[in-house]
């Protein structure tokens, strides 16, 4: 791509995107002041490999202006998520995570396993990337703890204690036969279970059992017993990493030989209660502060942030270096006296996100280091078992046998389905570098009919209307049929 003319080049904050000579979008930049990063790009030495490869394909440009820094980070990770661009760092991953909800308004309130926080007044503990494990550990919270576990629209409706009464797990507050006082000790238990007060919870049932014994209530102590033990159990799968407390995400890098990995360790309350890992094949170490900032903006617009976020090391500014690279000083009056860093404006971001202040921090002592290196171990066994998978050359393969020029980095997969003639669906499934994305699944409903070539036909035009990205590889389930009514609109 030639350098642009700087004229051309708005001095506001804002988005930049490459276009390549088909009009996809392969690239999407944030800046402080457009002129001065884009003109960064054609600077005569200093690029990396991969920048110079988005600039070999690279044909046009185009802008978006926005009035704020932030509001360019946001706009930024909209069209990432929205165009997914080959040379953008993407976060592919469908996991699910779950956490635990406690609605504290309701008198009764009941432990939920949801997917998603809301700023609903309820208390949220988590996340938890295993299901099973989060499913295991509700049921043994139930079975040590009573409380109620049916929605509150059956609690309403309900004539008669159901079963987990009988069973001596649910005390029946939908007939009144426990106060709100006495159920809400339960809760504060539970609570405390979750929030990592481990210690506190386990010397006041001690104490509450002894105490039960020597009165010779029995069968009270035998259940206090039982909640001891279900403590216990729940304890010995978190290990305690902060004595102080304290919430935390810690983050970890890893270059592995054909790629980077990255390793997230959950840390709620002091306790240790889970992690993730991520790989990325292609990426070299000098792609390691673009994939931090990257993995911020995509990761936590699925998860809330906690309010401190423990990186390897702050990346440096990109403008501040398009400072000092840039061979043409620009002189820039529209900007504030006082900009911005990048963390700065990833903290506000974060912050809002989470409805409360967040702060990007680097190791500052022992602690910090233990958690980074546990989560960059992690890392390291992610990239080690991505490295054997042979997804790429299954691709490669594929490409060979279908006598395709590159490897179909983008595959989507299309079916008709319908009822007797009604009810017409055509189906979508996108396969990404190898990988199901069920983010981008699709189904189109259609006029009802039972000619599948007219309902392919009709389907290309509303694909079509869909916009980028663009397919590398279309599947139609069929025959040569299906094939000739979507390759004569081609």
């Amino acid at each position: 791509m030639q350098r642009p003319d700087p004229v051309s080049i708005p001095l506001t904050p804002g988005v930049y995107m490459y276009k390549d000579a088909r009009g996809r979008i392969i690239y999407v930049g944030k800046a402080r002041v457009l002129r001065r990063r884009v003109l960064s790009y054609f600077r005569q030495e200093g690029l990396p490999a991969k920048t110079l490869a988005m600039l070999s394909h690279a044909v046009t440009m185009e802008f978006i202006t926005t009035t704020t820094e932030k509001e360019a980070l946001l706009l930024e990770a909209n069209c990432i998520k929205k165009y997914r661009p080959h040379y953008n760092i993407m976060l592919r991953d469908d996991k699910q995570y779950v956490l635990f909800r406690f609605n504290l308004k309701n008198p009764f309130p009941r432990l939920e396993i949801v997917r998603k926080a809301r700023r609903d007044g309820a208390r949220y503990f988590g996340p938890f990337t295993s299901g099973l494990s989060a499913r295991e550990t509700w049921k043994l919270i139930h079975r040590a703890f009573t409380l109620r576990r049916c929605s509150d629209r059956v609690m309403k409706n309900r004539v008669r204690p159901c079963l987990y009464h009988s069973m001596g797990q649910c005390p029946a507050p939908c007939l009144g036969l426990v106060t709100s006082q006495a159920y809400q000790e339960n809760v504060h238990k539970v609570m405390e279970l979750l929030q990592g007060r481990s210690k506190e919870l386990l010397c006041s049932l001690h104490t509450a059992m002894d105490q039960a014994a020597e009165t010779l209530e029995y069968e009270r102590a035998a259940a206090l017993r039982d909640q001891i033990r279900a403590v216990e159990a729940t304890v010995e799968r978190q290990a305690a990493v902060l004595p102080g407390g304290g919430d935390m995400d810690a983050i970890g890098i890893f270059p592995a030989e054909k790629g980077l990995a990255l390793g997230v360790i959950f840390v709620r309350n002091g306790a240790m209660t889970d992690g993730r890992a991520f790989y990325w094949a292609g990426l070299s170490l000098e792609d390691a502060p673009e994939l931090l900032w990257s993995f911020l903006g995509q990761y936590y617009t699925r998860v809330l942030p906690p309010p401190r976020i423990l990186l390897p090391w702050i990346p440096d500014d990109v403008d501040g270096m398009d400072d000092a690279n840039t061979t043409e000083t620009t002189v820039v009056t529209d900007t504030p006296a006082i900009a911005l860093t990048e963390r700065e404006v990833w903290e506000q971001s974060l912050a809002d996100r989470r409805g409360g202040p967040v702060h990007i921090v680097s190791p500052r002592n022992a602690g910090d280091n233990r958690l980074v290196d546990l989560a960059q171990t992690n890392a390291r066994e992610e990239a080690r078992r991505q490295e054997k998978v042979t997804e790429s050359s299954i691709l490669e393969r594929l490409a060979h046998v279908l006598h395709l020029q590159d490897p179909p980095r983008r595959i989507e997969c299309v079916d008709v389905s319908h009822t007797g003639g009604r009810q017409t669906r055509v189906g979508m499934v996108v396969f990404e570098d190898g990988r199901a994305d069920q983010t981008q699944y699709r189904v189109y409903a259609m006029p009802d009919s039972e000619d599948d070539y007219a309902t392919l036909a009709a389907w290309i035009p509303r694909r079509l209307e869909s916009g980028p990205p663009w397919p590398d590889l279309l599947l139609i389930d069929g025959g040569r049929g299906q094939l000739a009514a979507v390759t004569c609109l081609a």
